[in-house]
């Protein structure tokens, strides 16, 4: 797998928001996935209301099954990611929180995650995601996991 670590920023802090992540992944609207974390600012309305979603999320065994579309649209509504993991993967069964990164990443097809509110990585199995992040945004590191 392939990987992006995406640290643009103004003034030292973060000035790539999740909205403008998300519009270069090309999933569909319906594509399942999975919040294991969210840490979040922003009012993403009453159902559920940015407390009880990161709350959802915190009581799950397995991590909150959403769609892509439902991330994109509260990516228009967030105005700031502390920390994410939201992950995409075939066998929903191997999809959950695990001990390491590096785990998580060998058991799924893609993961974004915030880490700390100072930077952005994307790991997929499908390359042509990292190389368009990589030509979209200026201070990254392209790894290999």
């Amino acid at each position: 797998m392939k990987g992006i670590k995406v640290f643009d920023n103004i003034n030292g802090y973060i000035s790539v928001e999740l909205k403008d992540i998300v519009k270069y992944i090309p999933f569909e609207d319906f594509t399942k996935c999975v919040l294991l974390e969210i840490n979040a600012i922003g009012n993403i309305g009453d159902n559920p209301t940015n407390k009880e979603l990161e709350q959802k999320v915190f009581d799950s065994k397995m991590g909150l099954d959403f769609f892509w579309g439902e991330l994109k649209r509260l990516a228009l509504r967030y105005t700031q990611i502390i920390d994410m993991t939201l992950v995409v993967g075939k066998d929903r069964g191997k999809i959950h929180f695990y001990k390491t990164d590096e785990d998580l990443y060998k058991n799924c097809e893609f993961c974004l995650q915030m880490i700390d509110s100072s930077f952005w990585v994307v790991v997929a199995k499908n390359n042509r995601i990292i190389d368009e992040l990589e030509q979209r945004f200026n201070d990254v590191s392209v790894f290999q996991e």
